[in-house]
């Protein structure tokens, strides 16, 4: 009987066999069956765990060791490790047929049916881009929307001709998934011509982005067709790229343009100035998977989110920043429940190299470091003036003093910040007479240019001043 369901399409075997008796439930769910099922279609082979702790001395280390037991496959995993890695620890599923289910179910949720499809796409890629969309769909439905059905073989074998030679295997199986993104935005941009209806897809690309000043990055995954016609046009006016390299990844205004060397497999950024820099340090035939792996994994743990691109613009350019909201390249300080943040970018497509984010918004009751505002002696406060120090190595200190931030004095208050002509004296936000805008205030800035190789530091402070004082200090600032 188990040699006749595996003629039957797994789902039937799960769905209707099972329920025709007890005998026949128990044949459908004989564990050598979905073992097999589980190995044709996933290549997936039961987990093995040693049943005893390590020898603790050398005597016991001469002791024959236990058999290992040989359990079931392992579940999909639902996190990535450091740098791309595999989970350190995979989950076994219960059986083998919970195994196949839930495998089953992660290629259906990016559009293959593994029983049918005769394309090839492993397990590692597929759960990338199951991971990924996953968590689009929760926090930029937009973006997992634009995500464009699989490349044909054709268009494969052009943009191999192309890159003058034979496409990495995980490349051709992450189109062969998703064929980039499907924007009008982007297609619009093709002919030359724009549409303000959608300017709000500049803001979805999947790969994130930032702004400072004039300087804009959103960047998206090009379909195959988009990135064999661009590529061709870079090639005219680029001189630091090779006849192997085909341009994948783009921000919407090309500020920032990631190009992979069919060659040697490495993730190039490459800027006007005839710049190039390995995106993932290693050029490898996977580097690209590696790549994307790793920058999943920070939006899986809360290091990137979601937030206004440009911060003037508030939720109308909301899409992934890639200001670190946790890890290394984050601090932040709290005093008298006034809650600063700081993040940078290293942005090696622009001269000015590092840029940074300042956040800043007054805790709320369920936070550690909250003071009522009786405690506090305030209810809301404003940013009156700021100082920096920004240090280089093997030069002197630089302090920077001036009046709020980039012409804004931010009244903070508990959940948001207060957005009138006290805070705002220069309309950047456009003419608004009141408005409470929630969440943290944002600015974003540069720190001046870093030379290449040397290290260096950005610290300082902020002054505030209570409510009962703002308008008399506003008035000040207004005139002065």
């Amino acid at each position: 009987a188990g040699y006749l369901f595996s003629f039957i399409h797994p789902l039937e075997v799960l769905g209707n066999c099972t329920r025709v008796s007890k005998h026949w439930h128990s044949l459908a769910l004989g564990e050598s069956l979905w073992a097999h099922l589980c190995h044709l279609h996933f290549q997936l082979k039961p987990l093995r765990s040693d049943s005893s702790a390590p020898p603790s001395d050398k005597k016991k280390e001469e002791e024959p060791k236990p058999k290992q037991q040989i359990g079931f496959p392992p579940l999909p995993p639902t996190s990535i490790g450091l740098h791309g890695a595999e989970e350190k620890a995979p989950r076994p599923a219960r059986s083998s047929a919970a195994a196949w289910a839930s495998w089953y179910r992660q290629y259906r949720g990016i559009g293959l049916d593994p029983v049918f499809t005769k394309l090839k796409v492993s397990r590692r890629v597929a759960s990338t881009w199951a991971l990924l969309k996953g968590w689009l769909s929760q926090n930029l439905p937009g973006a997992a929307a634009s995500l464009k059905g699989g490349a044909k073989e054709d268009e494969i074998r052009e943009a191999e001709e192309l890159a003058g030679g034979s496409l990495p295997e995980v490349v051709k199986e992450l189109y062969r998934v998703f064929d980039g993104q499907s924007l009008d935005y982007d297609e619009l941009k093709l002919t030359g011509e724009r549409d303000s209806a959608y300017e709000h897809q500049r803001w979805l690309g999947i790969l994130g982005g930032y702004n400072v000043y004039q300087h804009t990055v959103n960047t998206r995954m090009l379909p195959l067709r988009h990135a064999m016609h661009w590529t061709r046009y870079a090639r005219e006016r680029l001189h630091n790229i090779t006849n192997t390299m085909l341009l994948v990844f783009c921000s919407f205004n090309f500020s920032k343009m990631y190009f992979l060397d069919a060659k040697d497999g490495g993730i190039y950024l490459v800027n006007t100035r005839n710049e190039r820099f390995l995106a993932y340090p290693v050029a490898s035939a996977d580097a690209i998977l590696l790549w994307l792996r790793e920058y999943t994994r920070r939006l899986l743990e809360g290091i990137y989110g979601i937030g206004p691109i440009i911060p003037f613009m508030l939720e109308r350019s909301k899409g992934i920043s890639l200001f670190p909201l946790k890890g290394p390249e984050r601090t932040h300080k709290v005093t008298r429940s006034v809650h600063i943040a700081s993040s940078v970018i290293y942005m090696p497509e622009h001269s000015q190299g590092w840029t940074y984010s300042i956040r800043m918004r007054l805790l709320t009751p369920d936070e550690e470091g909250y003071m009522t505002p009786e405690a506090r002696g305030f209810t809301r406060c404003q940013l009156t003036t700021r100082h920096w120090v920004i240090e280089k190595e093997d030069d002197t200190p630089q302090h920077v003093r001036g009046r709020g931030v980039i012409g804004i004095f931010p009244i903070l208050t508990e959940g948001g910040w207060v957005l009138n002509r006290w805070s705002d004296p220069h309309r950047q936000y456009g003419r608004v007479e009141e408005k409470e805008v929630k969440g943290e205030f944002i600015y974003q800035s540069c720190t001046g240019s870093f030379p290449r190789g040397k290290e260096g530091s950005f610290r300082g402070d902020m002054n505030f001043v209570p409510n009962i004082e703002v308008a008399l200090v506003s008035d000040l600032l207004l005139a002065a």
